[in-house]
C-alpha cells in the first residue's frame, strides 16, 4: 500500500485522496524479466494504483474460457511512438505558481519522470485560450503588418506562469537525462527528436482582433476568420514565427512545431477564442503563407506543421482537401486529432492507410468536462475513457497522445472539475489543485500512465490478435520497446473478472508458451515481457 505524503489532506469522497504514486513502486530487474517471467502492473476502479506482480510462463491456458491475446513480435512493424504529454495552458501555469517549491518538484516528478507518467511532449497555446483568465494576443497594435510592436517578452505568458512551467519542466527532464535516468534515448528520425528531448508545439486559438474579419473579437469567429487580404494572412503567418523565436529566447526550449489552428471547424463556437477555416482555406494558408514563412525563417522542415487539430468525424474529408495539393502537403508533417465527437477509429484507420507513407497522426487534445457528466458520471468512467481512446487511436495509426490541461484548480461546489476558464468551461485534469494548495490525483492519472510510462519514444506498435472467450470484450495494445522488450496493455471494460492467456508469437522457444493472468473487473493491466532465455 502507498502511504499519503505529509502534505496530503482529506478531500471529498468524490475525489481521489492526494497520494504519492511514485515512491513505493517496485523496479523489476532485467534478470526477473529475462527468467521467463512477465511483470504486470495493474490499476483498478476499486483503488489499486500501479500494483505490480510477476507471472511465469506456462504451456497452456489454465481456463478453457480464457481470452487469448497473441502478440506478433516478429511481424511487420507499424508506426513508431513519438510520445505522450499535456498542455501548458495559462490555467496550468497559474496553478503551478500557487505551489511551494517541494510541491512543484513533486508535480514535475509525477508528470515527467519514468516513475511517473514519463511525459515528453507539451502543447502550448499561442496567446490566450479558454483556459485563461482573459483574452490577449502578442500583437495588439492595429495594422502592424510587419509586427514591429510584437511583444517579444510574451508578457502575459510570463505573468500567468506559462513560461516558468515550461522552463522548470525542461530543466527537470534535462537534469534527469544528465544523471542517466531519463527515458529511452531512441531516436524518431521522422520527428527529429531523441527520447530524452522535450517536444513542444504551439497551437493558436485566435489572431489579434485587427486581423479578423470585421475586427471580430478574439472570442468567436466570423467566416472567414481572417480578413480577405493577403497581407493580413502573411502577417498572421509571421506572428507564428515571431512567437516561436520569442518563446525559444525566453525559455531556452526549442519549439518543435505548431498546429495551424485549434479546432478550425468548430463554427458554432462563440464562447472562447476561435478562428474558423474551411479545409480549402487552411490548405491555402499553409501553402501560401505559413509554410513559406517557416521555410524562409527556420529552414526547410525545421519546424513541423500539423493541420486540422479537431475531432475525428470529418478528418478524412478535411485531409483529402488539404493533402491533395502537393504544394501544401510538402509543408505538413501530420494531422492533429481531438476526441470530443466520439471514437471514429475507422476514420483514423482510413486516414492512416491513405497517407501513411509520408504522413503522421498525433492526438493533440482530449479531456473530460462538465458537459460530459451524464455520459461519464464518475472518476473511473472518465479514466477508462482515456484508455479506450488511447488504445483505439494508437491501434489505428496514431503516434502519440497529448492530454489537455496539465493542472487545474477545483471549482467551488463542483465534483473536482476546475479552471480558471473565462468561458466557464470547467474540466478535469489528471491532477487538480484544491483551494488549500494540495494536489488531488484522479484515477485518470494512473490509467494514463498504464500506457504512457510503458511506451517510451521509439517504441514500435505491433500487431496482436484477441480471441474472445465468454465474457466482456477486452481492448489491447502491443509494442516493442527500444530495448527489445515487449509491452501489452489490456483494458477490461466490464465489472467481472476475466481470465486471459498472453503469448508472444514468433519468439524462439516461446511458441506455445504464454502467461496466465486473471484481470479484475474494471481494470487495466500492462504486461512487460522479455525474450525467453531457454
Amino acid at each position: 500500500k502507498m502511504a499519503p505524503p505529509p502534505w496530503a489532506s482529506l478531500v471529498p469522497l468524490l475525489f481521489t485522496l492526494a497520494i504519492d504514486p511514485i515512491e513505493n513502486l517496485a523496479s523489476a530487474t532485467k534478470a526477473q524479466l529475462a527468467n521467463n517471467k512477465a511483470r504486470v502492473t495493474v490499476t483498478t476502479k476499486h483503488g489499486a494504483h500501479w500494483e505490480e506482480s510477476f507471472v511465469s510462463m506456462e504451456s497452456s491456458p489454465r481456463n478453457r474460457s480464457a481470452i487469448r491475446l497473441a502478440i506478433d513480435v516478429e511481424g511487420e512493424d507499424r508506426q513508431t511512438i513519438l510520445g505522450f504529454g499535456a498542455a501548458i495552458t495559462q490555467a496550468a501555469g497559474m496553478q503551478f505558481q500557487r505551489l511551494d517549491k517541494s510541491l512543484r518538484h513533486h508535480v514535475l516528478k509525477m508528470y515527467f519522470s519514468d516513475e511517473g507518467l514519463a511525459y515528453n511532449v507539451l502543447r502550448v497555446p499561442i496567446g490566450s485560450c479558454d483556459f485563461s483568465p482573459y483574452s490577449y494576443s502578442f500583437a495588439e497594435k492595429p495594422n502592424d503588418l510587419s509586427l514591429e510592436a510584437f511583444d517579444g517578452n510574451l508578457t502575459q505568458d510570463e505573468k500567468l506562469g506559462v513560461l516558468d512551467l515550461i522552463r522548470e519542466s525542461n530543466a527537470y527532464i534535462v537534469e534527469r537525462a544528465g544523471r542517466g535516468i531519463a527515458g529511452s534515448t531512441a531516436e524518431d528520425p521522422s520527428a527529429g527528436a531523441t527520447g530524452t528531448e522535450l517536444i513542444v508545439f504551439g497551437s493558436p486559438w485566435s489572431p489579434p482582433s485587427w486581423m479578423k474579419t470585421g475586427n471580430h473579437t478574439m472570442v468567436g469567429s466570423a467566416r472567414p476568420c481572417l480578413k480577405e487580404d493577403s497581407s493580413i494572412h502573411r502577417a498572421w503567418a509571421l506572428y507564428f514565427a515571431e512567437w516561436i523565436a520569442s518563446f525559444e529566447t525566453r525559455t531556452g526550449v526549442k519549439v518543435w512545431g505548431v498546429t495551424a489552428q485549434n479546432e478550425p471547424a468548430f463554427y458554432s463556437n462563440d464562447m472562447w477564442e476561435a478562428c474558423s477555416y474551411t479545409a480549402a482555406q487552411q490548405r491555402d494558408f499553409i501553402r501560401d503563407h505559413l509554410g513559406p514563412v517557416f521555410e524562409s525563417r527556420f529552414g526547410p522542415g525545421a519546424k513541423k506543421i500539423m493541420h486540422y487539430d479537431y475531432n475525428k468525424a470529418h478528418v478524412v474529408e478535411w485531409a483529402d482537401t488539404v493533402l491533395s495539393d502537393p504544394l501544401a502537403a510538402k509543408y505538413i508533417w501530420g494531422t492533429a486529432l481531438h476526441w470530443y465527437d466520439g471514437d471514429y477509429f475507422n476514420h483514423v484507420a482510413m486516414l492512416h492507410a491513405k497517407y501513411q507513407a509520408s504522413h503522421h497522426l498525433l492526438a493533440t487534445e482530449g479531456c473530460n468536462c462538465e458537459y460530459d457528466l451524464k455520459q461519464y458520471p464518475h472518476d473511473w468512467a472518465r479514466a477508462r475513457r482515456y484508455a479506450h481512446d488511447m488504445i483505439g487511436d494508437i491501434n489505428h495509426g496514431v503516434e502519440g497522445w497529448v492530454d489537455w490541461n496539465l493542472l487545474l484548480n477545483i471549482k467551488k461546489g463542483g465534483t473536482g472539475q476546475g479552471g480558471p476558464n473565462h468561458a466557464g468551461n470547467f474540466c478535469w485534469s489528471h491532477i487538480n489543485v484544491d483551494k488549500e494548495g494540495n494536489l488531488v490525483v484522479h484515477p485518470s492519472y494512473y490509467v494514463f500512465g498504464q500506457i504512457s510510462k510503458f511506451l517510451p519514444r521509439g517504441s514500435i506498435i505491433l500487431d496482436h490478435n484477441l480471441r474472445w472467450g465468454q465474457g466482456w470484450p477486452l481492448e489491447a495494445l502491443a509494442a516493442r520497446r527500444p530495448d527489445g522488450s515487449v509491452v501489452a496493455v489490456v483494458l477490461n471494460n466490464g465489472e467481472h473478472d476475466q481470465d486471459i492467456y498472453l503469448k508472444a508469437s514468433g519468439w524462439a522457444n516461446g511458441e506455445g508458451e504464454g502467461f496466465n493472468f486473471k484481470m479484475k473487473g474494471d481494470s487495466i493491466a500492462t504486461f512487460e515481457l522479455s525474450p525467453p532465455t531457454n
